[in-house]
């Protein structure tokens, strides 16, 4: 049987996840000989969870945290803000930093072009400087 790719909103969530349902990958960098690590595993079925760590130690980061999607309904859309705790670590620079991640929303469920987008602000705060960054994600608003 020939694996078909799946485009568009269907490829980027394929499962409805089951609890202890563990996912690990990684990737090597060519720039610098280095691997990302990745490890997932869903903690909660109802509601959903997520943990998770990313790792890369030549570069000696380290992301970990949790996430719980919270959903909202539209006609044509659905669109997700993902609650949690998420914490990137700079080891070579002594920093760590809590991140607020920003929603994300799907459209075109329905008809029209399927697109992912992600909107709104995602905060990032370092502990140890006490810097803060606001990242502001405009959303496209042309219709498809």
């Amino acid at each position: 049987m020939r694996k078909v790719p799946r485009n568009g909103i269907e490829g980027a969530k394929p499962y409805n996840p089951i609890l202890g349902e563990i996912f690990e990958c990684h990737w090597n960098h060519d720039c610098d000989d280095s691997r990302t690590e990745y490890f997932a595993e869903q903690v909660s079925h109802h509601p959903p969870i997520t943990a998770f760590h990313i790792k890369n130690e030549k570069r000696q980061i380290c992301c970990y945290g949790w996430v719980k999607p919270k959903i909202v309904l539209g006609f044509n859309n659905v669109s997700s803000q993902l609650e949690g705790h998420y914490k990137a670590i700079l080891y070579n620079h002594k920093e760590e930093y809590n991140v607020q991640l920003p929603p994300v929303i799907a459209r075109g469920l329905l008809f029209g072009k399927q697109v992912l987008e992600i909107f709104g602000k995602m905060v990032m705060n370092c502990t140890q400087s006490e810097y803060s960054a606001k990242i502001k994600f405009v959303r496209k608003l042309k219709k498809e």
